[in-house]
């Protein structure tokens, strides 16, 4: 094949330290502070229990919970009323959950009694990579062990990846003159569909899920614009690859392919069209999606088959 590309699974001591620094800063050296008063930004240790009319309630209560305040997924006011507690000191605080409360609609709108406990103030510091740590924090016992592991790991990860990190390199150097306005206009409504049933999936409309995503209107457009261009190159490269290496895109080959996803979900051709048109909409004919997935796979299997491992 002309398409022979180089894949590097070499692991470099740079990416392992990487590793360690990320193992690091996921597991801080802990004290536990037993005298002061809480402060926003403070990592806390507390005890609380809800009560709704003098009863509590399930998943209104714990002990021993840590939560960062004015960062935490508490109601509102919660973590203000433990702001300015003294380690040791019980309070109670009248709290009203939010009008609506998708955890638990029960308790929406309603005013509870929340018991807290400041159990102590909890004070992180960097941690130092030494045999204990690793001892404590992985299931290695020694700092080599965990860098010969680690190195080892990270080389088999980029192996499991050599197909589609070939076929990656092979798009990012190749050349296409021209991509049809058509054919991208298609591509971008279809995509247009895709985050439309994605919002759909978290609740919300299109515009609420951009507006949390911080994208303008005019930035969502620029991205889908820049996606479906993406999009369809690769799709034109895979088809001239095709046709280089002779693979066989007919019709009765793609059905093949089809019939084979149907058998494996245990499904029916009629209900894999529905499932791709809610999620896709018809802007992109479902026979054109199958022949361009098709068309990756094989060629993607092709190129990954060939490609040069470098270890």
């Amino acid at each position: 094949t002309r398409f022979r590309v180089e894949v590097d699974c070499t692991v470099s001591d740079a990416e392992v330290q990487e590793e360690i620094d990320q193992l690091l800063a996921e597991n801080p050296d802990r004290k536990e502070i037993k005298k002061g008063t809480a402060k926003t930004g403070d990592i806390v240790n507390i005890d609380y229990s809800g009560a709704l009319d003098g009863e509590k309630f399930d998943g209104g209560t714990a002990e021993g919970q840590d939560i960062t305040l004015g960062e935490s997924s508490m109601i509102d006011g919660f973590d203000d009323a433990i702001i300015g507690m003294k380690v040791g000191e019980t309070k109670d605080a009248k709290l009203t959950f939010p009008e609506t409360y998708e955890n638990d609609p029960d308790l929406a709108g309603k005013e509870t009694v929340f018991t807290m406990k400041l159990n102590y103030i909890i004070e992180e510091s960097d941690a130092t990579f030494d045999d204990a740590f690793v001892k404590k924090n992985t299931d290695y016992k020694t700092v080599d062990e965990y860098k010969s592991e680690t190195k080892k790991s990270l080389a088999q990860e980029k192996k499991d990846a050599a197909e589609s990190t070939a076929m990656q390199t092979v798009f990012d150097t190749s050349t296409v003159s021209s991509v049809p306005a058509t054919l991208v206009l298609a591509e971008k409504e279809a995509l247009r569909v895709q985050y439309s049933a994605q919002a759909e999936q978290y609740g919300m409309d299109l515009e609420s899920m951009m507006a949390m995503s911080g994208m303008t209107e005019e930035q969502f457009e620029t991205m889908l614009e820049e996606s479906a261009r993406e999009i369809t190159k690769q799709q034109l490269i895979c088809e001239a690859i095709a046709i280089k290496e002779n693979i066989d895109t007919s019709d009765a080959a793609v059905d093949a392919y089809i019939n084979d996803l149907v058998e494996k979900n245990e499904s029916t051709v009629d209900t894999l069209k529905a499932s791709y048109t809610s999620y896709y909409g018809v802007a992109m004919p479902f026979e054109k999606y199958m022949k361009d997935a098709y068309t990756y796979d094989k060629v993607s299997e092709l190129v990954g088959e060939s490609a040069k491992i470098i270890e």
